[in-house]
């Protein structure tokens, strides 16, 4: 499938997307997206959304005494793909 970003590479990943956007003349497309950073002090805000522009996943980082720290990781409901239970290894 084209269009999604391989697990193997993102070491601390929780969640993918491997929804299946369209297809093409045979070869199945997924989603593309963006990401919108919030930057607020010594917080930041990520939000991860789809080519349509719907949520999939928020996540909130601090930086305490020179440490960034990941605070929450929340996935939206639409189908991402959990790789492991542990959701706070990915904000470590």
């Amino acid at each position: 499938m084209i269009g999604s970003i391989p697990i193997w590479r993102l070491k601390n990943s929780r969640f993918y997307d491997d929804r299946k956007y369209k297809t093409v003349e045979g070869c199945e497309l997924g989603f593309n997206g963006f990401v919108n950073l919030t930057f607020a002090d010594n917080k930041l805000k990520v939000d991860y959304r789809d080519v349509e522009n719907r949520k999939l996943l928020e996540e909130e980082w601090e930086v305490d005494n020179g440490i960034l720290q990941g605070k929450s990781i929340q996935p939206a409901e639409l189908g991402m793909t959990r790789v492991a239970d542990d959701l706070g290894l990915a904000i470590q």
